[in-house]
């Protein structure tokens, strides 16, 4: 089975992206070599909502139940 992708954040200086998921799964992917992070495991509560800090040091992520966090780098 495949997961959905719900929604994609651009990192606003540097060629990575933030990936939410439908499970819940939060992902940090290097688009130059597609090297990836995992931020939050699953737990089937889907990610609606990412944002970078303007400067790139932390991302911030909510989900359809209610949930967030924010992420700092």
């Amino acid at each position: 089975p495949t997961t959905r992708v719900t929604v994609v954040a651009p990192h606003p200086k540097d060629p990575v992206v933030g990936i939410g998921y439908e499970d819940g799964m939060v992902m940090m992917v290097r688009i130059t070599d597609g090297a990836e992070i995992l931020l939050r495991a699953p737990d089937s509560d889907p990610v609606s909502a990412m944002g970078w800090h303007p400067s790139g040091g932390a991302v911030a992520f909510g989900t359809q139940g209610g949930r967030g966090g924010l992420l700092a780098f």
